[in-house]
């Protein structure tokens, strides 16, 4: 018995329209500055709750950022015992924020 499928198809599909992308800036409207960004795929650094405010990684310490009003605070600073953090995450209502550290220590 064959097993081999064959797809057909009436009709060709659709073309795309020509999308025009004409209110897109060729510059960046902001640059934020990243230094100790670790370089490590398997860590969540960024993280952009719905409240607005991104939380970002930068070798020991947890940086917030309102994108409302461009405002930027140290949100905790971890020892070097415990090394750097791996993981930042907002909760789903954003008003919470967990902060995973390396030696595999949660805070919230």
């Amino acid at each position: 018995m064959n097993k081999t499928m064959i797809l057909g198809f009436k009709n060709k599909p659709p073309t795309p329209a020509d999308t025009v992308f004409s209110d897109c800036s060729s510059t960046s409207e902001r640059t934020l500055d990243a230094p100790d960004l670790l370089d490590d795929y398997y860590l969540n650094l960024l993280d952009w709750g719905s409240s607005n405010v991104l939380a970002i990684a930068l070798g020991c310490t947890v940086y917030l950022w309102d994108a409302a009003d461009g405002n930027t605070s140290e949100l905790v600073t971890t020892d070097d015992e415990t090394g750097p953090v791996t993981s930042v995450k907002w909760a789903p209502e954003g008003c919470h924020i967990s902060v995973d550290r390396n030696n595999s220590d949660v805070q919230l």
